[in-house]
């Protein structure tokens, strides 16, 4: 079970908070981690119950909610994320930790992710066969959430109350998105529907909802019989007079967007659809080199299912990597572009890798039945000061180059990132005054024929 120290850095940071007194005055940075954790789990009850964060009647009360679909909530959790920000900023990183100032750094990426995100709220689904509420409800019942007492029993069939409800916000995001002709493609609407249509086909006491519920109060010795016995029957009330009614709903719901949609899949299709894609390719997957700051990396992975365990932590901790955290402008050890030393200046990378993995539901199975793995896209930024022509005539030109950089920490290990087919898109800015005339480029990568790849990432450790 994570304690609310450790769920504070596992949620929003690397490593563990310093064991301080929070002392007060001053306020130190671990209690701001503390504290704005305590905030933002409190908005979302999904997760107080899947990490068991707080104790108590406070955590009591937190199982037996859902954390609402609706605008009006994504809003509380951006002005939160907002407010952390600014707070974070008013701490000195030169006088934290290096676990501190790591934590920072990462908690920082992870709430500017949150408040970037606003812009394309539009362009997710909120039902779709594989992470729509149809599918996630599921999921978090069956799979995300912990039983193993009566009172967590009791708490399963008051949260499954609120599933229907969650489910008609779900259904007015829908309508909401269809009226701005945000509508998602058909092969999603016709696999989303059949999805439907199947969960509610078996009786209600053969549902997911019930039978997962049945078997976790099981292997739960604490719950005497006849109590199973009585909170069973009463989620298959619940599947039968609300869920199926809301589910069928939905699925009406999306067969009447059917005429009105196409097989086009990408957003580019959408009014501001190759801005979200751009801004999705940089969550999931990103290298981010910039002057004077620390180089960052983020990867996201995409799980077949999920198994409920539980974490434990005996004896001591295992202490962090005394390896130094890289800085853009101390250990970028060379910049190569088509194969020659490059003497533009840059003031940053960014790389973004995407395997485009796909989840393969299947009617009958809660988890994926597998993951396929699409087509690379791999693609980036570079920002030049515009002080010579070398970059911008291969943009003219149109011509294939190439873009290596090596990493190199105080200790002697050496990343080095290859590069090996590109094409640059940009045009220089036009400055005002006391700015800068600065380059920014785009670039798309492409399999090199020759070696056929496009990437190569080699990691030499003393």
């Amino acid at each position: 079970m994570l304690t609310r120290r450790t769920a504070c850095l596992a949620l929003v940071a690397a490593g563990a908070a310093s064991k301080s007194t929070f002392a007060q005055p001053p306020r130190t940075i671990d209690d701001f981690f503390r504290e704005f954790t305590d905030e933002w789990i409190r908005i979302n009850p999904n997760l107080a119950t899947s990490l068991r964060y707080f104790t108590g009647a406070e955590q009591d009360v937190l199982e037996r909610q859902l954390t609402p679909l609706t605008i009006a909530s994504a809003r509380q959790r951006l002005q939160l994320a907002r407010k952390g920000l600014a707070e974070l900023r008013k701490f000195d990183r030169a006088g934290m930790t290096d676990t501190q100032r790591i934590s920072a750094e990462v908690m920082a990426w992870q709430l500017e992710m949150v408040a970037a995100e606003e812009p394309y709220w539009d362009y997710s689904f909120p039902l779709e066969q594989m992470n729509g509420w149809n599918v996630a409800s599921v999921e978090r019942f069956t799979v995300a959430r912990p039983l193993a007492k009566p009172r967590d029993a009791e708490n399963y069939v008051a949260a499954l109350a609120q599933v229907s409800t969650r489910m008609e916000e779900a259904i007015a995001e829908s309508r909401r998105l269809a009226a701005k002709n945000v509508i998602p493609p058909r092969f999603i609407l016709e696999a989303t529907i059949k999805q439907i249509q199947s969960f509610v086909d078996p009786s209600p006491g053969q549902n997911p909802f019930v039978t997962a519920f049945a078997d976790k109060m099981a292997a739960a010795p604490a719950i005497p019989a006849a109590q199973r016995e009585q909170l069973r029957a009463e989620a298959e009330r619940v599947v039968g007079t609300q869920i199926y009614p809301a589910w069928k709903k939905a699925a009406a719901t999306l067969q009447a967007q059917l005429p009105r949609s196409t097989n086009d899949a990408g957003l580019w299709r959408l009014k501001g659809g190759p801005e979200a894609y751009a801004f999705f390719l940089k969550r999931y997957t990103t290298t981010s080199l910039t002057a004077e700051q620390i180089v960052t990396g983020t990867v996201s992975f995409m799980g077949k299912s999920g198994n409920l365990a539980t974490a434990t932590v005996s004896g001591s901790l295992t202490n962090p990597s005394a390896n130094d955290s890289m800085t853009a402008s101390l250990n970028v050890g060379s910049i190569v572009e088509g194969g020659t030393a490059l003497s533009t200046a840059i003031k940053s990378i960014t790389m973004n890798l995407n395997n485009n993995p796909r989840a393969l539901s299947a009617v009958g199975n809660v988890s994926a039945i597998g993951v396929n793995l699409g087509s690379i896209a791999l693609t980036g930024k570079v920002e030049a000061y515009f002080e010579d022509q070398v970059l911008l005539t291969k943009v003219y030109n149109h011509s294939t180059s190439s873009l290596l950089f090596q990493l190199n920490d105080p200790q002697g290990n050496t990343f080095v990132f290859t590069l090996a087919q590109l094409r640059w898109s940009g045009n220089p800015t036009n400055p005002g005054i006391d700015q800068d005339s600065m380059l920014p480029l785009d670039y798309a990568c492409e399999r090199q024929p020759t070696d056929s790849y496009m990437i190569q990432i080699d990691a030499l450790a003393t």
